[in-house]
């Protein structure tokens, strides 16, 4: 069998499509910046026949090659990366959380005392709270927005809490999440 095999990739991504039909390559995966969707196959037919059927007036209210539509494109990809960048935070925030629990842990070994010394832990865990503190009064005041969410929920032993949690957009259009504090309902009428 000498010719190509049916299921080697026959095309593959060029980036002058990201202007021409609004697609960019993630990951080997070939992205509506319209849309979100995704093409089966990395094939320019795929996507010009997708770019005419869902986003005819795209191209009539951008029109090609101009810099109205170059903009636009930009502006999409900027989006995109900040959609993505959200589903890779918590991954580094966990690493940042267990490094700086090895440091402890380090201090602590070093100074020969016991990991359950609450003095020291107790130290450790109000100095990240002060920083984390003033971490996010920093961020609510240079941020462009915020919003709020409340959550009530109850604990184990059937106590009622509420959930403050913040949620701020910065000028770069990116988003940070945070815990703002944890309150106990009573009763009060």
């Amino acid at each position: 069998m000498s010719g190509p095999n049916k299921r080697q990739k026959t095309s593959s991504y060029k980036s002058s499509w990201e202007e021409t039909y609004c697609f960019f390559d993630v990951k080997g995966k070939c992205v509506c910046l319209l849309r979100g969707a995704s093409v089966a196959f990395t094939k320019k037919h795929n996507m010009e026949h997708h770019f005419q059927t869902n986003h005819g007036t795209f191209a009539t209210n951008y029109p090609k090659n101009s810099e109205i539509r170059k903009k636009k494109v930009c502006e999409l990809k900027s989006k995109l990366s900040v959609q993505q960048s959200v589903f890779v935070r918590p991954l580094s925030k966990s690493k940042n959380a267990s490094t700086a629990l090895f440091k402890i842990a380090h201090l602590l070994a070093k100074k020969k005392k016991p990991f359950q010394d609450n003095d020291t832990v107790l130290r450790r865990i109000e100095a990240i709270a002060d920083d984390m503190q003033s971490q996010l009064k920093s961020d609510v005041k240079t941020c462009e927005l915020f919003s709020l969410q409340f959550d009530e929920s109850m604990d184990i032993s059937d106590t009622s809490q509420l959930a403050v949690i913040i949620r701020t957009v910065f000028n770069n259009f990116t988003v940070k999440k945070e815990l703002l504090k944890i309150m106990l309902l009573k009763e009060r009428m």
